[in-house]
């Protein structure tokens, strides 16, 4: 079909592409017929990923419903088709033999299948192996993530050799950041593009040096914490890098704090869901307008107000709601 993206290299990873020829191929050629296979598809894979967090938070229901009937993943995940639930599925099956299996070659080969749909991945990856190798020596930390890191690499290369014919398609790694909608740079953008560019390279110069920062903290540190806490960083790590680095923000983009929801405080539960049910409104109040970039200041202003209230709603029943959450952990419900 012809249409804006019909000309433009694809901006997603290599598997992306390939799970898109196979489900497309299934309708042959019927255009209602597809999109019935995708949501059908989506719809199977919300369900799986349902199940997974089930079992990686050892069958406690509250962290289940969360993403579950989470409005987000309903509306974008399944009625929409994002492939946000592609990623998140192959996030939570990492996890799953990472913290249930204990098994780090399926870990780094899943964590690189959910990069080679969305790049955003790779943020978790050196989490997960510096946690594994938390009670070693900085020298062995880096030399396991060195190892780790090319079976990584080696998976992302599989996947691309299927389809790649020059390396033009990596330009799709880039071709994001030269849009700007929805986020905060759209301020920026409807005055001045070439400012836009700017403030936006120097957000994201910024966040890779406190992603680094980071890293360097949990290599050379010689004391050894709990899983909640690398997943604490990671999280931070990932909200800044939501609202802080992408000039095409979208709301569905608001499902990648979900898988992993359950090792973060009882406030930062609070401020996911926030996000996620702010982001959701802040769209539809946004479709109701139009879905044109000049329109961007309004998603973006809704967004950040409903989170604002949102939050302070629920600032005044925090007792009560800490009080539920404390007796359904305690009760394993």
């Amino acid at each position: 079909m012809k249409g804006t993206w019909s000309g433009q290299t694809v901006v997603y990873g290599p598997m992306w592409p390939l799970v898109c020829k196979i489900l497309s191929g299934l309708s042959m050629g019927n255009l209602s017929l597809a999109l019935f296979i995708y949501k059908l598809f989506n719809l199977i894979l919300h369900l799986a990923n349902t199940y997974l967090i089930y079992q990686i938070s050892k069958k406690k229901n509250l962290f289940t419903l969360m993403y579950a009937l989470n409005p987000l993943a309903l509306f974008d995940g399944i009625a929409n088709v994002h492939n946000e639930i592609f990623v998140i599925f192959f996030i939570l099956l990492a996890l799953y033999f990472f913290v249930r299996k204990k098994n780090m070659l399926l870990t780094i080969v899943f964590m690189a299948l959910a990069t080679a749909i969305k790049y955003v991945a790779v943020l978790l990856i050196p989490f997960l192996v510096l946690y594994k190798y938390q009670k070693e020596k900085a020298l062995k930390k880096m030399l396991y993530a060195f190892c780790w890191g090319i079976l990584f690499i080696l998976v992302l290369i599989l996947c691309y050799s299927l389809y790649m014919r020059d390396f033009s398609v990596l330009k799709g790694i880039l071709t994001q950041q030269n849009k700007f909608a929805n986020s905060i740079f759209i301020f920026f953008a409807v005055k001045d593009i070439d400012l836009a560019i700017n403030v936006s390279r120097g957000f994201m110069l910024a966040f890779a040096v406190v992603y680094v920062v980071t890293l360097i903290k949990r290599i050379i540190c010689k004391k050894t914490y709990i899983f909640n806490k690398y997943m604490h960083d990671y999280n931070g790590l990932l909200i800044l890098f939501l609202f802080g680095t992408i000039t095409n923000f979208q709301s569905w983009y608001t499902l990648w704090l979900l898988p992993t929801i359950m090792w973060q405080k009882s406030k930062d539960i609070k401020m996911i869901l926030c996000i996620t049910i702010a982001a959701e409104i802040a769209n539809i109040i946004y479709f109701i307008f139009f879905e044109w970039y000049k329109y961007g200041t309004i998603y973006c202003s809704i967004l950040f107000s409903l989170i604002l209230i949102v939050n302070c709603i629920l600032d005044r029943k925090d007792i009560n709601l800490l009080k539920k959450f404390n007796y359904m952990k305690r009760n394993n419900i």
